[in-house]
């Protein structure tokens, strides 16, 4: 009779806790889905609010009700995007189009910021910047990837000199030993320049000619400074040779033969 009342008593407590909810056999916390709001619950069916790590992966709880927050949010002053799962996002995201770049902490960057040894810069809204750029009085040229360019750079067909550290160049810049003119807008000036007053030859690969060029059927003289002989007589290695208004020479016939 004890033995039949002990496993009458045995059945019992296994259908009963057959009935029970999963949540309550379970030894942990776990997600719960409430009309389409997730939560997350600890051991004791209690909501978590805030930043939680949950199998790896960072979670934001509302911190007034607990339910998982998606997309863009403001958090202490810093934004963070957590996708459709909540999931904050870290490193390179594309959001609507325009890629943003978020750090191990899941922040999103802005300004300039080193990524795998290549610079890019972002604005305040964290949108990565391409093309051309004035920050903070100074030019740069973002390629379409974002990558800031750095030393000559061929720009819807002209050409930039953007040192080092990506700043264009304007005016005179001695590059690799050799003098270009690169304009008030940066852009590599080539044949003939007049330059405050002054005239001076610039190849077609920009680089400032010095001493004779026959250009055309003319002679033409460049001084170390790239300044052309103009209306005068002037002396060259220890000759005098005349030059006509435009910086022609007068001479008949080759003035290196003569020199």
């Amino acid at each position: 009779m004890k033995r039949c009342l002990f496993l009458t008593a045995c059945n019992l407590c296994l259908i009963v806790a057959l009935l029970m909810p999963a949540r309550t056999q379970a030894a942990g916390s776990a997600w719960v889905n409430d009309r389409s709001t997730w939560y997350y619950v600890d051991e004791h069916g209690q909501k978590l609010t805030g930043w939680q790590e949950i199998d790896g992966a960072w979670y934001y709880l509302d911190p007034s009700d607990g339910k998982m927050l998606t997309g863009w949010q403001e958090i202490d002053g810093r934004w963070f995007y957590l996708g459709g799962n909540g999931k904050m996002r870290t490193g390179w995201q594309q959001v609507s189009g325009q890629w943003y770049y978020f750090g191990g902490n899941g922040k999103m960057r802005t300004g300039w910021q080193e990524v795998s040894g290549k610079w890019y810069y972002f604005g305040s809204n964290g949108r990565m910047r391409t093309g051309w750029q004035e920050v903070s009085g100074k030019w740069y040229y973002l390629g379409t990837n974002g990558v800031m360019r750095m030393n000559w750079q061929e720009v819807s067909g002209k050409w930039y000199y953007l040192g080092t550290n990506g700043v264009m160049r304007t005016n005179w810049q001695e590059i690799s030993g050799k003098w270009y003119y690169l304009g008030t807008n940066g852009v590599m000036r080539t044949n003939w320049q007049q330059v405050s007053g002054k005239w001076y030859y610039l190849g077609t690969n920009g680089v400032m000619r010095t001493g004779w060029q026959e250009l055309g059927s003319a002679w033409y003289y460049f001084n170390a400074s790239g300044v052309m002989a103009d209306d005068g007589i002037y002396t060259i290695s220890g000759k005098k040779y005349a030059f006509a208004s435009g910086g022609r020479w007068r001479g008949e016939q080759s003035p290196v033969f003569f020199a």
